[in-house]
């Protein structure tokens, strides 16, 4: 049962005053990437890349992956443009593109003037059991009950029809604001779809804010939830938690950004048993005034594989309102973050908006994505769920673009195999008409290896956006090296991956050559084995490249001395050396003074194995040891075992001497 989360409100200003739609912001993210000043869009690979055709329009403004609508295949998605409509009257209009051709599979237009449909979107699920995915749009300024009341369409896979049109209750809430599919919460067959309201007025408050629950049919599924304050807007994001407390049934929960628990607008999120329909008592709540806790956030599926899944929650104005913002991985059975990420700078609006990525590096644990939309150009960052390690981010094409005001899951669009992302610029463009863009998932099968050792230079050509050279080398635990890549041309968009021997990615690094042509990038490696770097083209179309790769050694793998006892008879003392295929063992261990005693001497190959000394290793008239030209023919660390045969505890003095081999041979065998 598929269910999707999808948050497109946009980020207080310094007044801490909600932007409608349209309003812009300033600038600014970073996390744990160096990125470039503004250019054309590089990061991973564009797979499609989608305009608006009208001015001011905000396509892009919201997104969402909506699984495969027309069965062709391939996933699809739909954009909402909520300003679209004739003569500036914002009736505003919604898309599903197809994930195939990037064609327009269906459209819809806002009832009236000033509606803005599209200011939200999400998948529905199935709410009408065809087999067919459905889609669900949000027209917060709809006014079929009252001024600005709000209104949600439901509509079907593949056909388009309008299932179902869902009106507010009241003048002034903008229901609509949110909406999310949230699967089959009342099991009649069909999936359900929870909708924010998040300026209604209940109780004896004003703008507290309320969620509501319908069924596939459009009948509302029990009453409302607004467990806040006045002026808390709850409900500005709204969605399925998945199963955040073990108990077999989809729980929801809904973001209330101006709560006040612990300072002015600290915000707070409000978790709903699916089984009870109360309040899940973890407290999730900002910590300091206006950094607006619960503007956006999303399942994120089993981060801590605990059994219980978590959440992604945004705060983008963390520490204050010019602050960048920060995104919490929560686990709502411990009770507490398993993670934070946060902005660098200033203004970033770093988790403006959230959302689960799937597994893009194929680890087994689902990552994230997330929105930046006032870092510049706009940033989007794709993080590991395992522990936030990016994995690629992106940037817009100009400043003011906007890109990662929406960001979403997009399946897999390309059929490749790889997580898709999707991502909203609503301001982008010459005439700010918007964007939305489809970034592929790591490269797969298909890219083009070579094998080298380090230090091997290698030139090679990139012909055509998207292509990946895959290259291929031992690393060395505790050695340095330098990755030079030179551009043969001005204007090359790369970027590199590098990926450790079990194929997690460790580093990424986004390279634009603009007068410098050479670039250069160190990584410390943590383990021995055969590692890959992935070289893509991003933007460029022809690309000529020259990479040259620097190895210092650490000091496993050059000469070490150190001075170890090892008494009679349990004492072993192992000492660690790190090898490329290839390389040689010299080795002597000087006997102390006075001693009576010798060692036993063995070498452990990296796979477990003993290595055969014999015709290497000579007993010394002194008592010492000699070991010469041991071949070190596996990579990776060996271990020198010493045991002692001495009564006392005296020191010998050994020198290790590991030669490796030059550099350009033992090129590693590629499929």
């Amino acid at each position: 049962m598929k269910t999707e989360t999808n948050t497109t409100a946009h980020v207080p200003d310094a007044a801490g005053r909600t932007r409608r739609p349209g309003a812009t912001g300033s600038s600014a993210l970073l996390v744990g990437l160096v990125l470039a000043s503004a250019t054309p869009c590089f990061g991973q690979g564009i797979i499609h890349d989608i305009e608006g055709q009208s001015s001011l329009a905000r396509f892009g403004h919201a997104v969402a992956g909506i699984g495969d609508f027309n069965k062709d295949g391939h996933d699809d998605f739909i954009v909402g443009e909520p300003k679209k409509g004739p003569s500036g009257h914002e009736a505003g209009m919604a898309h599903v593109i197809s994930g195939k051709d990037g064609s327009i599979l269906h459209s819809w237009l806002g009832l009236s003037a000033e509606d803005q449909l599209g200011a939200s979107v999400a998948s529905a699920g199935d709410v009408n059991a065809d087999g067919y995915p459905d889609v669900i749009i949000g027209a917060p300024f709809h006014d079929g009950a009252g001024v600005d009341a709000g209104m949600v369409m439901v509509c079907a896979g593949p056909s388009g029809d309008v299932l179902h049109t869902i009106l507010g209750q009241s003048a002034g809430e903008r229901f609509g604001t949110s909406v999310a599919g949230i699967g089959d919460m009342d099991g009649d067959g069909k999936d359900d779809v929870l909708i924010g309201a998040p300026y209604a007025d209940k109780g004896f408050g004003v703008d507290t804010g309320e969620m509501r629950m319908y069924r596939g049919d459009g009948t509302m599924l029990g009453g409302g939830h607004w467990p806040g304050s006045s002026h808390d807007l709850f409900g500005m994001c709204v969605g399925s938690a998945g199963d955040v407390n073990g108990d077999g049934f989809i729980d929801t929960f809904g973001g209330a950004p101006f709560a006040d628990l612990n300072g002015e607008s600290s915000g707070r999120l409000f978790v709903y048993s699916g089984k009870s329909s109360g309040l899940i008592d973890t407290i999730v709540a900002g910590d300091s005034a206006f950094e607006y806790l619960g503007w956006s956030a999303s399942a994120a599926g089993d981060l801590d594989q605990d059994g219980f899944d978590d959440l992604l929650i945004g705060a983008p104005r963390h520490g204050g309102v010019s602050d960048p913002g920060r995104v919490l991985a929560f686990s709502m059975a411990k009770g507490q973050s398993l993670f934070t990420l946060e902005g660098t700078a200033n203004g970033d609006a770093f988790g403006n908006a959230v959302a689960s990525a799937g597994d893009v590096d194929q680890d087994g644990i689902p990552d994230l994505v997330i929105g930046a939309p006032d870092h510049g150009e706009g940033m989007v960052l794709v993080a590991s769920g395992k522990d936030g390690a990016p994995i690629y981010s992106v940037i817009g094409n100009a400043s003011g673009d906007c890109l990662g005001t929406s960001v979403s899951g997009a399946g897999d669009v390309d059929d490749d195999g790889f997580a898709d992302i999707v991502a909203g610029a609503p301001e982008g463009g010459v005439a700010q008409q918007g964007f939305a863009r489809v970034y592929g998932g790591l490269p797969g099968d298909g890219s083009t290896a070579v094998g080298t050792t380090l230090g091997d230079k290698i030139v090679g050509t990139l012909d055509s956006l998207d292509e990946v050279h895959a290259i291929r080398f031992m690393g060395l635990e505790g050695s340095k090296t330098t990755f030079q890549i030179t551009a043969q041309q001005p204007g090359g968009h790369v970027l590199l991956t590098l990926l450790d021997p079990q194929g997690a990615v460790i580093v990424t690094k986004e390279i634009v050559i603009k007068k410098k042509k050479t670039v250069k990038f160190s990584y410390t490696f943590a383990g021995s084995g055969e590692h890959e770097l992935r070289i893509r083209s991003v933007y460029a179309p022809v690309y000529d490249y020259a990479l040259k790769t620097e190895l210092k050694l650490g000091k496993k793998a050059s000469k070490q001395k150190a001075k170890v006892s090892a008494t009679y008879p349990n004492d072993v003392v192992e000492l660690e050396i790190a090898a490329l295929p290839g390389a040689e063992l010299d080795a002597k261990l000087k006997k102390p003074k006075k001693s009576s005693g010798g060692l036993q001497v063995t070498l452990v190959d990296p796979t477990g194995a003993n290595v055969d000394l014999t015709g290497s290793i000579v007993m010394l008239p002194n008592g010492s040891i000699s070991l010469s030209n041991v071949p070190l023919d596996v990579a990776g660390k060996y271990t020198l075992q010493l045991q002692g045969f001495t009564q006392k505890s005296k020191k010998w003095k050994v020198t290790l001497n590991p030669t490796q081999p030059p550099k350009g041979t033992d090129v590693i065998a590629m499929p």
